[in-house]
């Protein structure tokens, strides 16, 4: 009887875990909730270190020879190789199932789906920003594909290739629920740009009427960083559709966040008096931008390379900008907490973009792009920190104007009385050498005021 209870709970064991394994692989679409389902917690991955496996061979594969899901949005970081992503796709209705597959992720090279559904037949799309944009099926940002589900059990095979990051942040929508979020995307991100253009043509105006280098570096950096992002979002893809593009997305992507990295330097180190500081702070700023200058050679070589000497650029600045702006803070620097709160809205907008796409935070408008709602205070806090400083400088330029203006009229005044009183009061003498004292200095109140007669 012990036996025969023992090998009972040995069959739900097993038969627990059999569902488990089912289950991490597999996913209901017959009903999505919210009309939409993110697939990064039921896939099993692969890694083809040899980059040569076809995708009959990968499909022939066992379960037991692919990773257990690696969270919401797997992410393998930079690698040569490539990596490939199963999931089943079920459906208990009787008819097809039309949804839309995503790949939220606009710079992968090669994305290649493969659809094999219960029938036996295979659907097959490869795109990627490395091939042109009519390779999207749907005119979007990012690789999107609507296709038409049978009833049953699908197979969803994705290969991703890429001298990027290699990431897996796959969606599936219903059809509606993808257009509402397109047209919502589109909202969004185009008033976040028209509020940077609108930053920008202001500081332009400030720059006509103060003629400041400072202003100039400020514009060049937030024109700069206004270029990069339809690029890194993938607006390229939908304004130029059926173009080539592939080249010039990759190294103007780079350029603009070399630009980006070159002209926020310099302006944190005029705007922070940075050479006031030490000679350890200054030397680390002019090695920023020397690193800047290593980067523009090393994009045109190679993106792999450029994208690897991006991620270091920005390790190497944000914690110096950051260093920069709490010295100036700690020695009485006027503005230097809004400059470090400007900065800190960036970083925190891309802690929310980084913990949306891990899952830890839900997925909506604001977090799915709280790195641009952090582009955007940024260049609304040092606007108004450069308009402050401006205002400071031409306070204090008028006070020094008005001191100097003070001192000639003194002058101005002295020079009267030597240049007119002393030849009329010598004139004076001469006519009446006996005249007094007292009566010469009526005389001179009378002429130039009582400050200016002497006692």
């Amino acid at each position: 009887m012990a036996l025969l209870m023992h090998r009972w709970i040995l069959a739900l064991l097993l038969s627990a875990l059999w569902t488990i394994d089912c289950r991490a692989f597999s996913a209901e679409i017959s009903s999505l909730p919210g009309g939409h389902l993110q697939l990064g917690g039921q896939l099993l991955t692969f890694e083809d270190s040899s980059s040569l496996l076809t995708y009959e061979q990968v499909r022939d594969l066992p379960d037991s020879a692919f990773m257990p899901p690696q969270g919401k949005v797997p992410n393998f970081g930079f690698s040569n190789a490539v990596y490939w992503a199963r999931v089943e796709l079920s459906s208990s209705r009787d008819t097809k199932v039309p949804v839309i597959l995503e790949y939220g992720y606009t710079s992968a090279d090669l994305v290649d789906f493969y659809l094999s559904s219960p029938s036996g037949k295979l659907e097959v799309l490869k795109t990627g920003d490395t091939r042109p944009s009519s390779s999207y099926p749907i005119i979007y940002r990012m690789p999107a594909w609507p296709v038409d589900l049978e009833p049953g059990r699908s197979v969803l095979h994705v290969r991703i290739q890429s001298q990027g990051s290699i990431q897996f942040p796959l969606q599936i929508y219903e059809p509606r629920s993808f257009e509402f979020k397109r047209a919502g995307e589109s909202a969004f991100l185009g008033a976040m740009y028209g509020i940077i253009a609108g930053l920008l043509f202001y500081n332009f105006g400030l720059f006509i009427f103060s003629r400041s280098p400072l202003v100039l570096i400020y514009c060049a950096f937030s024109a700069s960083g206004l270029i990069s992002k339809p690029l890194l979002h993938g607006f390229t893809n939908t304004l130029f559709y059926g173009y080539d593009l592939s080249w010039w997305n990759n190294t103007a992507l780079m350029m603009s966040s070399i630009f980006v990295s070159s002209f926020g330097t310099v302006f944190t180190y005029i705007f922070l008096d940075v050479k006031k500081t030490n000679r350890w702070l200054i030397g680390s700023f002019g090695a920023c931008l020397a690193f800047n200058v290593i980067r523009v050679g090393v994009t045109l070589v190679s993106y792999n390379l450029a994208v690897k000497f991006m991620v270091i650029s920005v390790v190497l600045n944000m914690p110096l900008i950051l260093w920069a702006a709490l010295w100036q803070i700690y020695h009485g620097h006027k503005l230097a907490k809004l400059f470090l709160l400007a900065w800190a809205s960036l970083l925190f907008g891309g802690v929310l973009h980084s913990l949306t796409l891990a899952g830890y935070v839900p997925n909506m408008l604001l977090t799915e792009f709280g790195w641009t709602v952090g582009i955007v205070a940024e260049n609304v806090l040092l606007s108004l920190a450069l308009s402050f400083k401006l205002r400071n400088e031409l306070s204090q330029a008028l006070r020094e104007n008005k001191k100097i203006n003070q001192q000639l009229i003194k002058k101005s005044v002295s020079d009267s009385f030597f240049s007119q009183y002393i030849p009329r009061a010598a004139h004076t003498f001469e006519r009446n050498p006996g005249i007094s004292r007292s009566r010469s200095r009526r005389s001179l109140r009378n002429d130039f005021g009582s400050g200016c007669a002497p006692n």
